[in-house]
């Protein structure tokens, strides 16, 4: 056993140095801790996304140089990026060590770790005990993790050279604080020396820039909360903010990565199906119409508790549009005034009573609002409509005004002592006799895309419906026609009066509306320090 474990260091050791020799070969020219510029002509980093121009003429750190991926390859400490050595220039070099110690220190990091961590492997299923205090950078677990089980990603590094890294959740715990739940097939005895040995470069290699990103973030926000979420490597780009030392994290939007910002400014335009009345009294057929609105919002986020991938918050903002609604009606009313003269009974008519109302309207929301890790989002809450102007056009077809003079036992049709109608189209318009205040309770749902500058684009659906409406039917609320006639004197004819339907016909007013929302969303993540 023992000539197997020597010679499984000495095989690690061989594969190790070979990895770490052919990246040094490929960039000599520099080492961890030396500090570089990115030269004005690169376009790309390595992995594919543009450089921005915030980056030129800065300095970074070299955090490691080479992996499997990128054996040429540098990645800088401040904006967890890999470049390529021909777009950076150097601009101070740390001191070189001697020639072997590299190699030295890689093969008694591993072999330490080999050494402290015998009893599990990649692939191995574990849980976390539940007296496990921190993580190995320090942090604290979130209670959701006790219980739950994570697979080994990488068994030790040179920071943790008998830590696990959890696939899960990318943190590193000592092996004092899991349990083994599921080991994966260990290889036969003789096939060991070649399995561990291929096996702890293909770990460094292959995860060594991740995990370094991952443990530079962790151990920089030590005193984080459980609501800190750190990202996989590559899914993030730092910002440098012009006025601290601190960076913005955005996300990229190529793999539909997290989408968590701190909060996020939006503007709006939807559009759709409406109607300002709701309770018919007497006649007329409703008729839809449509709303038309500009919105500007402001959303505060709480942020993602760890593990999950609902980030949750709460909007307001002003809306401002129009909106309008109708009504179809025939007139056919029957009534009886009672005059010095003696009792008319009216009979008043039109063939048709059309009548559009409009309202130019101002919105508050109060709304609950969440977006999820995928783009899709939701919002739900209360909003407060408030009439700026509102008014209405109406028109009359064939009206017609019948009296019967009971003392006289005579009927006369249009004439002047019972107020006269000439036209056979009568319009008429102004404003409404009422307020008309509502809460609604409103809905969103939709989709973003999340774009390479960190804002987002979304396309939802809306609906509307008032829950409370203030309306006041004024003067009018005691009509008994929509057609007033008030009775002839000694001195005086007859007089008519048309007034508005919606006055009239609606002992109340109310709102729905319900369509199509696309926004534009100005996004702000949140700061923390590299």
């Amino acid at each position: 056993m023992k000539t197997n474990l020597v010679n499984l260091l000495a095989i690690s050791a061989l594969l190790l140095t070979s990895s770490f020799a052919f990246a040094q070969e490929k960039t000599a020219a520099y080492m961890v801790g030396d500090t570089i510029k990115i030269k004005k002509g690169a376009q790309t980093y390595l992995t594919g996304e543009r450089t921005s121009s915030w980056v030129y003429g800065r300095e970074f750190t070299i955090q490691q140089v080479g992996t499997r991926r990128f054996p040429d390859g540098l990645l800088l400490k401040e904006i967890y990026s890999w470049i390529s050595p021909k777009d950076v220039e150097s601009t101070g070099a740390v001191e070189r060590p001697a020639e072997d110690e590299p190699v030295e220190e890689q093969n008694a990091s591993f072999a330490f770790a080999q050494e402290k961590t015998t009893d599990y492997m990649v692939g191995d299923t574990i849980k976390i005990k539940k007296d496990a205090q921190t993580y190995l950078t320090g942090e604290r677990p979130s209670s959701w993790v006790y219980g739950r089980e994570f697979i080994i990603q990488q068994v030790g590094t040179h920071r943790f050279p008998d830590g696990l890294l959890l696939k899960g959740i990318y943190s590193w715990i000592s092996p004092k604080d899991v349990e083994l739940v599921g080991p994966v097939e260990r290889p036969a005895e003789e096939e060991i020396v070649q399995e561990q040995g291929a096996t702890v470069a293909e770990q460094q290699t292959e995860t060594d820039d991740a995990n370094n990103e991952v443990e530079e973030a962790n151990q920089s926000d030590a005193n984080a909360t459980d609501t800190t979420y750190v990202a996989p490597a590559e899914t993030v780009v730092a910002k440098k903010d012009e006025n601290s030392n601190l960076y913005v994290m955005d996300l990229k939007p190529a793999e539909h990565s997290l989408r968590y910002p701190f909060h996020r400014f939006s503007i709006g335009v939807r559009g759709g199906v409406a109607s300002l009345m709701q309770k018919s009294d007497v006649m007329g057929n409703w008729r839809a119409g449509f709303d038309a609105l500009l919105d500007l919002q402001y959303a505060y986020y709480f942020g993602a508790p760890q593990g999950k991938k609902v980030n949750m918050g709460i909007m307001t903002g002003v809306s401002l549009g129009w909106a309008q609604s109708g009504l179809k009606s025939a007139i056919d009313t029957a009534y009886t005034v009672s005059t010095d003269n003696g009792d008319i009974d009216y009979t008043i008519s039109a063939e048709q009573a059309e009548e559009n109302n409009g309202q130019l309207q101002l919105e508050i929301p109060l709304m609950f609002t969440l977006v999820t890790e995928k783009g899709l989002f939701f919002n739900v809450g209360p909003r407060f409509i408030i009439p700026a102007y509102a008014h209405y056009n109406q028109k009359l077809t064939d009206p017609s005004i019948n009296a019967y003079f009971r003392e006289e036992g005579v009927s006369v049709s249009n004439e002047v002592i019972t107020g006269r109608l000439q036209d056979n189209q009568l319009n008429t318009k102004g404003k409404w006799n009422a307020s008309k205040v509502n809460i609604t309770l409103s809905a969103e749902l939709g989709y973003e895309w999340l774009l390479s500058s960190g804002n987002s684009v979304g396309l939802g659906v809306y609906a509307n419906y008032a829950v409370w409406s203030h309306y006041k039917n004024g003067a009018q609320s005691d009509l008994k026609s929509l057609i007033s006639v008030a009775p002839p004197s000694a001195t005086a004819p007859a007089d008519v009066d048309v007034f508005s339907a919606s006055d009239t016909y609606f002992k109340g007013l109310g709102f729905f509306d319900c369509g199509l929302k696309v926004s534009y969303n100005f996004n702000f993540f949140k700061k923390s320090k590299l």
